[in-house]
């Protein structure tokens, strides 16, 4: 495959390791090797979602490398928005007293800004002051808005995932970034302690430090003496795919015309200042040859960043403020998009806090439509709407200047004042003026129009539109809701070619009276069809059609599509039928003799192909689906009555009926609609999750339309869906809803030990996770459910609710005798086990009680008793419930070497310490591993009481 060009990759993934690049290839798509002229860096490129992907890996680890391979990365591909950086790195075992706050190898670690810091601590900007204490003072920028909203969209902040046994854990967080590998437990728990660090790693300061981007990494050992290899590959796998995960949340970067405005402000701003300051020039050229002699020309092989042109400028205008004072002005603010506007605005308030407060001033004017992003602006405001009277008096009289009869009477003054301020107002009743006064107009007639023009913009346009034909109302539709601004040529096309073409060429299409290949004559088409709401914006590379002023697309979006056709009765329906009706343009254009046996598609001979291949499926709703969606009952039975609608038919971008959509949102008066045709396929599925109407029913509590649904006596009540194989029952025992389980199971039909494909769980499973009491009651009582039934991560229903702490799910599952109350899942642990870790003193109690649990069972992870697991997180009930069964090895070693009054006494669990010396039992002086006692554990992580009372016992 070819590569793409630079200036479309928008985002960066640092591979600190070529371990690491690896699995980070395996999630991208077209993935091919780009080289740059002048760059050393040997690039990979490739498709993740909607974005293009430039991946990189650094030539040694450590700060100051990653910085060089991001900085070249940016020079070479100049619109790279977002940055990655990915790979593995070491993590604390635990940040916290709940299960969720335990890291284990081959979790994730991500990023995560606290406060104003941005994620990344860079420690080694401080020093180690003495043994186990360091200084940090230095910390990262933000990630961009995107990436952070793309991380809420995962629920990241504060949300910790659960444990999915064999499954990864999400965490985030700070990360600490040196050039210093961390082999000491004391030094890696310091570093929590003080600075809330939970993962350690070597690049990532270097990177973030100047751009703003993220951080994701695996965890592939514990930054302890313990180093090993073993974890990294899986480590690296894991951060790869999560990193793809976050990449297909963020909405990929649009670069329009939009952006290229926010690219030329800042390059002919900065142009701008140096002309009054070429003294500061000499940076700026020294720059610009080195980079012209090492990459090649300037603009074809590389641009400015925005970044540096804002540095240039700053640095420029500082210099010239030593000698005059500045106007800044910053025309139509808006038209380069709301975050660009946004961040623009932003930088001048920071530019203008930066300016020292002595020497010339700075003054900074913006001009801007109504816009919500200068609401904090503190300077004062002018509103053209109530100052330019004068400027519209003028306008007026130099447009109708060439009537001596017009400007001599009161007919400019009429115009003037009827405006109000609104030149667009002004400027549509001159046209009409001149359109009168050419057709041979008296004066008298002329000033009656202009009076009876409508003083509202909105009256205005529909006065416009009463008379606009089917020619003018299909303009609108693409106009209105093609996915982009159509060019001319596009548009020609979408013109000629309608859904019920009869022509099956585009050769015989030419030959419609519609079809005009001249560019001038179809721009005076669009101004005719349009009644003037529309033009070609005058650009000689890429001429786009779309509206005069944004205020005329809102109107057809919000009444004009009704006053277009009378018929309508919602908004909704009739964004629906136009959809549908350019989708269907589409697939009859894709149709044609001319392209289905092309074999070279240059955009010569098929101007429209580009648009019409990748813009077809975003308008593939039908008006009876989006009709269905919103509920509107009255609509349907109107689509229906006229005997054209196929109930049956799916979207193109879901594969979903129009059942399907009523169904899921509850609107049973739909769907009876729908059943009275006798033609819906009531188990018909859809195409990305392959769920029947009663799976979407059953998950959202529809007990109405569940009701609707059988009646019909067709549909299947145990269906499987495709991706995740979960019937409705699993759905509903899941989200608690009573009455739709106890519908489900009255039929006799449904198999209560289904299992679901993803998870291997059954509905009694979901039903104990969620902690729904009732419905666990309601499927024991069938007496049919398999109570000890293991998912693939060997979880019984128990032990979900020993982890959960669902009391009283716990009891009914302890009443049957069949809960298998010491089982173990495939990580070793028994229900015990995970009550403990996760603190439920209550279910702890009840499975003592049973006298059947091994209260010294050890899990596979760390080789930990529940008694080490109460003792490190400092439960102090639950270990005296254990001490109290008098079964308990209080001495009992995990894989590390370390006693449960270790691992209390590193995590400074005074109060426990103080319990298991009561026993008389524990071996004050053992040694783990690594040859630590408790006493030297204690010492090292500063926990001064635990220290005392372990010197006492000696």
């Amino acid at each position: 495959m070819t590569s793409p060009p630079e200036t479309v990759v928008t985002v960066g993934w640092i591979a600190p390791m070529a371990l690491e690049l690896a699995p980070a290839l395996a999630v991208l798509e077209q993935p091919t090797t780009k080289a740059v002229p002048g760059d050393d860096t040997l690039y990979r490129v490739g498709r993740i979602g909607g974005h293009w992907v430039l991946m990189a890996v650094c030539p040694r680890i450590g700060t100051h490398p990653a910085n060089t391979v991001l900085a070249n990365m940016r020079r070479s591909f100049p619109n790279i928005k977002h940055v990655l950086v990915v790979g593995i790195a070491g993590g604390m075992p635990y940040y916290g007293p709940s299960l969720q706050e335990q890291i284990v190898l081959g979790d994730v670690v991500v990023s995560c800004p606290q406060g104003s810091e941005g994620g990344v601590a860079h420690y080694e900007f401080g020093a180690w002051e003495v043994e186990y204490r360091l200084t940090v003072s230095g910390h990262t920028l933000h990630p961009t808005s995107a990436l952070l909203t793309a991380l809420k969209r995962r629920n990241a902040r504060g949300i910790k995932a659960t444990r999915e046994k064999d499954s990864p854990c999400i965490h985030y967080g700070t990360i600490g970034s040196a050039n210093t590998v961390v082999m000491s437990s004391a030094k890696r728990n310091d570093l929590y302690r003080k600075y809330q660090i939970i993962r350690l790693e070597m690049e990532s300061a270097g990177v973030i430090s100047e751009y703003q981007g993220l951080v994701i990494r695996g965890i592939c050992d514990y930054a302890d003496s313990h180093k090993s290899k073993k974890w990294q590959k899986y480590a690296a796998a894991t951060a790869a795919a999560y990193a793809k995960e976050v990449l297909l949340l963020v909405p990929p970067a649009k670069l329009d015309e939009r952006d290229r405005a926010n690219s030329f402000c800042h390059s002919s701003s900065t142009a701008v200042v140096l002309r009054r300051a070429p003294h500061a020039l000499q940076d700026l050229v020294e720059n610009f040859h080195r980079r012209r002699k090492e990459i090649g020309e300037f603009g074809k092989k590389w641009q400015w960043h925005q970044q540096e042109l804002r540095r240039f400028f700053e640095s420029s205008l500082l210099k010239v403020l030593e000698a005059r004072s500045v106007w800044l002005l910053v025309d139509t603010l808006d038209e380069c998009g709301k975050e660009n506007a946004v961040d623009l605005f932003q930088w001048l308030q920071s530019l203008l806090r930066m300016l020292p407060p002595t020497g010339s001033q700075c003054r900074i004017c913006l001009t801007c439509r109504h816009y919500p992003i200068l609401s904090s602006y503190c300077g004062f405001e002018i509103c053209p709407e109530l100052e330019n009277g004068q400027d519209i008096s003028t306008y007026v009289r130099v447009k109708l200047s060439e009537s001596h009869d017009l400007t001599a009477s009161p007919i400019p003054a009429f115009i003037t004042n009827g405006a109000s301020g609104v030149f667009m107002w002004a400027r549509f009743v001159v046209n009409q003026v001149l359109d009168l006064e050419r057709e041979g107009a008296e004066l008298k007639e002329i000033e009656a129009a202009v009076h009876s023009t409508p003083p509202d913009l909105d009256e205005l346009y529909r006065g416009l539109v009463q008379h606009m034909g089917p020619a003018s109302i299909k303009l609108v539709h693409w106009i209105c809701f093609a996915t982009r601004p159509l060019t001319l040529d596009e548009l020609i096309w979408a013109m000629v070619v309608e859904v019920d073409c009869q022509h099956q060429s585009l050769k015989a299409c030419q030959s419609l009276r519609n079809y005009i290949s001249d560019k001038n004559k179809m721009k005076r088409k669009v101004q005719t069809l349009s009644c003037g709401l529309a033009e070609v914006t005058p650009s000689p590379k890429k001429q786009v059609v779309q509206f005069i002023h944004q205020s005329v697309k809102d109107f057809f979006v919000e009444k004009g599509l009704f006053i277009l056709d009378s018929s309508l009765k919602s908004i909704d329906v009739a964004i629906g039928m136009a959809h549908h009706r350019l989708s269907m343009i589409c697939i009859r254009y894709l149709a044609m003799e001319e392209i289905s046996q092309s074999t070279s598609y240059e955009h010569a001979d098929f101007p429209f192909l580009a648009y019409v291949t990748t813009s077809w499926d975003d308008h593939g709703r039908t008006p009876l689906s989006w009709a269905a969606e919103k509920g509107h009952a009255a609509i349907i039975k109107s689509l229906l009555d006229t005997g054209k609608v196929d109930v049956g038919s799916k979207d193109s971008k879901y594969g979903r009926t129009p059942l399907s959509w009523a169904v899921q949102n509850a609107h049973a008066a739909v769907v009876k609609l729908l059943f009275d045709t006798g033609k819906v396929d009531v188990d018909s599925t859809d195409s990305v999750y392959g769920r029947t109407p009663l799976s979407w029913a059953a998950e959202n509590r529809h007990e109405a339309v569940v009701k609707l649904l059988f009646d019909t006596g067709k549909v299947d009540v145990d269906s499987k869906e495709s991706v995740y194989g979960r019937t409705p029952l699993s759905w509903a025992a899941e989200k608690g809803h009573e009455a739709i389980v106890k519908l489900l199971l009255n039929t006799g039909k449904v198999d209560v030990n289904s299992k679901d494909s993803k998870y291997g769980r059954t509905p009694l499973s979901w039903a104990v996770k969620k902690g729904h009491a009732v419905i666990v009651e309601l499927l024991l009582n069938t007496g049919k459910v398999d109570v000890g039934s293991k998912d693939k991560y060997g979880h019984t229903p128990l032990s979900w609710a020993a982890e959960k702490g669902h009391e009283a799910v716990v009891k009914l599952l302890l009443d049957t005798g069949k809960a298998g109350v010491d089982s173990k899942d495939i990580c070793g642990q028994t229900p015990l086990s995970w009550a403990v870790a996760s603190g439920h003193e209550a279910v702890v109690n009840l499975l003592l009680d049973t006298g059947k649990v091994d209260v010294n069972s050890k899990e596979n992870e760390f080789g930990q008793t529940p008694l080490s697991w109460a003792a490190r997180n400092g439960h102090e009930v639950i270990v005296k419930l254990l001490l109290n069964t008098g079964k308990v090895d209080v001495n009992s070693k995990d894989k590390y070497g370390r006693t449960v009054l270790s691992r209390a006494a590193e995590n400074g669990h005074e109060a426990v310490v103080k319990l298991l010396f009561y026993t008389g039992k524990v071996d004050v002086d053992s040694k783990d591993s690594c040859g630590q006692t408790p006493l030297s554990l204690a010492v090292a992580n500063g926990h001064e009481a635990v220290v005392k009372l372990l010197e006492s016992a000696k």
